[in-house]
């Protein structure tokens, strides 16, 4: 794809295929997908394409569900690999794809602009921030009690989960 109007090209004739969304482009190469993404402060003009995640992935969703919570509408992205989901944002993977389910993780006292992911593998749920793995995938419940302490439920045991450290009462 050529700008135009900048004179210069945005994105390369290497792809098998490209297809125009309202957040930006889905390239295809060798049957493995891949984005150019728009930046959300200029909206959808082609020139300003903010970042590429690269063509290494069986499909590419825009996360809207997951969104809402996000630093910009257009950053978040949920990728899949042989079935299984990860999180890319703002152009980096940020969640590697293993998991069967990624959610929002709500609560009263999660600050609006701490996002925080529910990632589901095996019937067991953990927690993960923008930069790593709070809480690992093993549980069957998590509840936030405060800011970086939270309640897990585990079959008939109650414990608590407090700066990546499972607390036993």
């Amino acid at each position: 794809i050529y700008d135009l109007i900048a004179k210069r090209m945005i994105i390369p004739c290497q792809y098998n295929k490209i297809e125009r969304t309202i957040y930006g482009y889905l390239v295809e190469l060798n049957g493995l997908k891949g984005a150019y993404v728009f930046n959300e402060r200029h909206g959808s003009y082609a020139s300003f394409l903010d970042y590429l995640i690269p063509c290494l992935y069986d499909d590419i969703e825009f996360a809207h569900n997951l969104t809402c919570l996000s630093p910009g509408k257009f950053s978040t992205m949920i990728v899949i690999k042989n079935g299984l989901k990860g999180i890319c944002l703002s152009g980096k993977e940020i969640i590697p794809p293993i998991y069967d389910k990624i959610d929002n993780y709500i609560d009263e006292h999660i600050e609006i602009w701490n996002i925080i992911y529910k990632v589901f593998i095996g019937g067991k749920i953990g927690l993960y921030n923008s930069k790593e793995n709070i809480i690992p995938p093993k549980y069957d419940r998590i509840k936030n009690l405060c800011s970086d302490i939270y309640k897990i439920y585990l079959k008939d045991k109650v414990g608590l989960y407090k700066n990546k450290k499972e607390i036993v009462p």
